[in-house]
């Protein structure tokens, strides 16, 4: 018998279930840090896609306002070239 006030002894089912339930809360762990790892290159790789859009669009802004280019649609421009005019029709991805 326990004595009153004493503490009930765990049994060995109950100390794996524990360590179990601990690797896999480590695991868990583990996982979503290098989710978010894998989150952040992302993002990074996107920030910088976005940075080289941007200056595109400035460039291509550029051109259509000293009239090299002209814009016939939000995707559609003319290039007046040496042999004539040349048209670019971007689809939108």
């Amino acid at each position: 018998m326990l004595k009153a006030g004493s503490k009930r002894r765990r049994t060995k089912q109950e100390i794996e279930d524990q360590e179990k339930a601990k690797l896999d809360h480590e695991n868990d762990v583990r996982s979503k840090f290098a989710r978010l790892d894998q989150l952040e290159q992302q993002m990074a790789q996107v920030q910088q896609q976005a940075d080289h859009n941007k200056g595109a669009a400035m460039l291509m802004s550029d051109l259509v306002n000293a009239g090299v280019i002209k814009q016939k649609a939000e995707n559609s421009y003319v290039v007046h070239g040496h042999n004539g005019e040349l048209n670019f029709d971007y689809v939108e991805r």
